[in-house]
This record gives C-alpha cells, sequence and structure tokens, in this order.
C-alpha cells in the first residue's frame, strides 16, 4: 500500500514539475516590470469584452501589463 501511494505521489510531483516550467515568472507579470517585446501568455478562463473574445486554452502575446489587473493581449 505505501509503495502504491509513493508511485501516486511520484507520478503526481512529475505532473507538477512539467507544469511549473509553462508558468510565467512573477517578474514579468509585475506591473511594476513594463513588457519589453511580446512575451506569450496562456487563457486560464474564457473572456469576452466587447468585440474580443479569449478562450481558455487560447495562447496570446502580453503587450501591456502596467494595470495589474487589466492587461492588453494580442491574440
Amino acid at each position: 500500500d505505501e509503495k502504491e501511494q509513493l508511485k501516486e505521489f511520484k507520478t503526481h510531483l512529475n505532473g507538477l514539475n512539467r507544469r511549473a516550467k509553462t508558468i510565467v515568472q512573477l517578474k514579468p507579470r509585475n506591473p511594476a516590470t513594463p513588457v519589453k517585446g511580446k512575451v506569450p501568455v496562456q487563457a486560464i478562463c474564457d473572456f469576452k469584452q466587447m468585440e474580443t473574445t479569449v478562450h481558455r486554452g487560447d495562447e496570446c502575446a502580453l503587450m501591456d501589463n502596467c494595470q495589474p489587473y487589466k492587461w492588453k493581449v494580442q491574440n
């Protein structure tokens, strides 16, 4: 039983390790650090505003992050 749990934990940790490599570092996400060029980002939820719609999983380019809760992206 313990060997089975260790195997499950190892599988879970390997999955987290793979996912961790895709997370954007905090410095590029910080509004105090302006974006230089196009930073690739991936939408974690659906979003719709006027004529713009972004779906979960869509790949976009972060163009401006000067406001912490309102980014300008290009999809």
